[in-house]
């Protein structure tokens, strides 16, 4: 049952279109028996709501692990990059340590996430889709400003009570241009 504990906003639109239902038929018909309806509705929808915000599910660790991942990209901040990368993705690592300081970012962010989670696994995995965009030039300045677009899908597993990515696949030709 997870499907409202990611986003309960289904939920609200229909909790708000049955309350505007069962208040016209209020107004219509004056029966007291629709207000018990209508405060039970709002009650049902509410509980929904708070239990999707309250709920801390993989998904919503992992969204906060890769918009951490794009933060640490717009400081240019490597060892916090580096931190939400596992230690034993040796070729991951290496490839950020040798880019990133070649690169100065002002805008990175994270849209389209799609993520499946394996909890069989042991230490569970992950796979997120999504794609990165980027806003930056290169330090050296052979290429004027860039706005870089690229579908990623990012490995992760859950290690220590966090998750870590362990690798990347970027599938380029979404465009790049200046």
């Amino acid at each position: 049952m997870t499907w409202f504990t990611e986003d309960s906003t289904p939920i609200l639109v229909i909790g708000v279109i049955v309350e505007a239902i069962l208040l016209l038929a209020l107004v219509k018909t004056s029966r007291v028996g629709l207000l018990y309806a209508i405060v039970g509705v709002g009650i049902v929808t509410g509980a929904i709501v708070w239990i999707e915000k309250h709920t801390d599910t993989d998904t919503k660790r992992i969204r906060r692990v890769l918009d951490a991942a794009a933060v640490a990209v717009e400081k240019n901040d490597m060892p916090g990059l580096l931190a939400l990368i596992s230690p034993a993705a040796q070729g991951m690592r290496s490839q950020v340590s040798g880019v990133l300081p070649q690169v100065e970012i002002r805008k990175a962010y994270v849209t389209g996430l799609a993520v499946k989670v394996n909890r069989f696994n042991n230490p569970p995995t992950a796979t997120a889709e999504f794609f990165g965009q980027a806003d930056g030039k290169d330090r050296h300045g052979v290429y004027a400003d860039q706005h870089y677009i690229a579908r990623f899908k990012v490995n992760l597993h859950f290690e220590n009570d966090r998750w870590l990515m362990d690798d990347y696949e970027e599938q380029p030709g979404l465009g790049n241009g200046g």
